[in-house]
């Protein structure tokens, strides 16, 4: 059997794991080049060093309020939490847009405001045509 056959190979790979004591599902594999293994966790990620066998645990704990703002933020709760997130956007639309007319003649929407909304128009426009 070939070395690269056995880095890749389950029982390899479940006696990294073993050699830390975790017993959370493995997510998958990476190997970015030949002398490294990256095993992908639950808790985390373990990088090893195929050269000197040296393997390396980094931990994922959840950190307080941003796991949860990040929850809000992918619409995991999904229902109620959808239609007050597009009320909020609704919202800072107008807010946004009302801005737009509150002061006039030379600094307002037809003198430089009119520069400036351009430029808030284009940059978004100039990112959505690079990455499309």
């Amino acid at each position: 059997m070939a070395r690269e056959d056995l880095v890749l190979s389950q029982p390899f790979i479940d006696e990294v794991v073993g050699a830390f004591a975790l017993e959370g599902p493995i997510r998958g594999t990476f190997q970015p080049d030949p002398q490294t293994l990256n095993v992908y966790l639950e808790e985390g990620a373990i990088t090893v060093d195929l050269t000197t066998g040296a393997a390396v645990f980094e931990g994922v704990r959840p950190r307080w309020l941003l796991r949860e703002a990040n929850i809000l933020h992918l619409n995991e709760p999904r229902s109620l939490w959808t239609w007050i997130a597009d009320a909020f956007a609704v919202a800072l639309a107008f807010l946004a847009l009302s801005g737009l007319f509150m002061i006039k003649g030379r600094k307002g929407i037809t003198g430089r405001g009119a520069w400036l909304t351009a430029a808030g128009v284009a940059v978004p426009l100039v990112f959505l045509l690079l990455y499309l």
